[in-house]
């Protein structure tokens, strides 16, 4: 391995992912927090350790545990939510996943001829891996053990097939 395919696997696991994690996961977020009063909690990186950073700008608290996988998910009390606005909440981050993709996508492809070429790399990389997050969380599933922290938790697709198959869930959400 290259140094320089090295240097392009360390800025996509230190920049690149935890990017597109914490894009889907304002996606929920500003959903959460457009459709309902209450405060929303966005937490990224890893659940096993408390965050060393915990703040709040207005009603939306984010909080962060640095890990080398990272993982994202937003809590709220969904209580007094219909079910039509829980499944727009749902929705909402691997629709700003998929946008994401596209967005990449169309730069990746539009590249001029000339220019830094890990720059093209991490698009290239960004945008496949937007796509794949988009797939892997708007697929109804419950993820399985390898999948580490996200083990055992429903995907946005599987949160939103539950919802519409059982309307009388009235518990705290975690997208």
């Amino acid at each position: 391995m290259s140094n320089n395919t090295l240097l392009q696997i360390i800025l996509f696991m230190l920049i690149t992912a935890p990017v597109l994690v914490l894009v889907h996961e304002l996606g929920h977020a500003i959903a959460a927090l457009a459709l309902r009063g209450g405060s929303v909690c966005l937490r990224l990186g890893s659940i096993e350790r408390p965050p060393t950073v915990d703040f709040s700008i207005m009603r939306l608290q984010i909080q962060f545990s640095p890990s080398l996988i990272y993982f994202g998910r937003v809590t709220f009390d969904s209580a007094k939510m219909t079910i039509p606005a829980r499944c727009i909440v749902a929705a909402s981050g691997p629709l700003v996943s998929l946008l994401v993709a596209f967005l990449l996508f169309f730069l990746y492809t539009n590249r001029p001829p000339d220019g830094p070429a890990w720059l093209w790399s991490q698009l290239g990389s960004a945008w496949f891996a937007a796509a794949v997050q988009f797939v892997g969380t708007a697929v109804p599933m419950r993820y399985p053990r390898w999948m580490g922290q996200y083990s055992g938790y429903e995907s946005d697709g599987f949160m939103i097939w539950r919802l519409l198959s059982t309307p009388d869930s009235k518990e705290k959400v975690d997208q």
